[in-house]
């Protein structure tokens, strides 16, 4: 009996470390985002695909991201393998947001500028747009507005193919 259970064991582990039946099909991707040679932080890079796939990360201190599929189930990490459009964005953040410490305070206070400003809405939700609409309620781009289209981004990436490594994306200011 105990000879038996050892063995399920044995194999249990087996099964664990090698992953069999448990694939996840998902790519582990990094990129790194610089504008004119120069790391891009706090960027957002979005990846999108004609059949609505979509994985998204924000870059670090040093330009580099992890992308994660939109939707993926807890804990599942990493980029279905297809082809996607790449865009980046960089949002403005507000000078009161720049050194918080407590988030929810700062939360309640850039809604509170928000509807002030007229561009947003509490309790209408984002797709609502608030006062002025949905473009108003975005934050100013840091980046060239050329990189946050899909159309004119000029990016494009093959998961697993192009991204074995750290995928470089290089912007230009102009």
């Amino acid at each position: 009996m105990i000879r038996r259970f050892a063995a399920l064991a044995a194999f249990g582990a087996a099964l664990v470390v090698t992953g069999l039946g448990c694939g996840s099909g998902l790519n582990t991707v990094e990129v790194k985002v610089t504008l004119d040679g120069s790391p891009v932080p706090g960027a957002m890079v979005s990846f999108a695909s004609d059949s609505g796939k979509s994985a998204v990360g924000q870059t670090d201190a040093n330009g580099i991201a992890k992308l994660n599929m939109v939707n993926a189930k807890p804990g599942k990490t990493g980029v279905e393998a297809g082809t996607y459009t790449v865009t980046f964005e960089k949002p403005e953040i507000p000078e009161y947001m720049q050194k918080v410490t407590d988030p929810m305070a700062a939360m309640k206070k850039d809604m509170d500028e928000r509807v002030k400003k007229g561009i947003g809405n509490p309790g209408m939700g984002p797709a609502a747009g608030g006062a002025k609409g949905g473009e108003a309620a975005k934050r100013k781009n840091l980046l060239p507005d050329k990189y946050a289209s899909p159309k004119t981004s000029g990016f494009t990436v093959n998961v697993p193919a192009d991204t074995s490594g750290v995928k470089e994306f290089p912007l230009a200011s102009k």
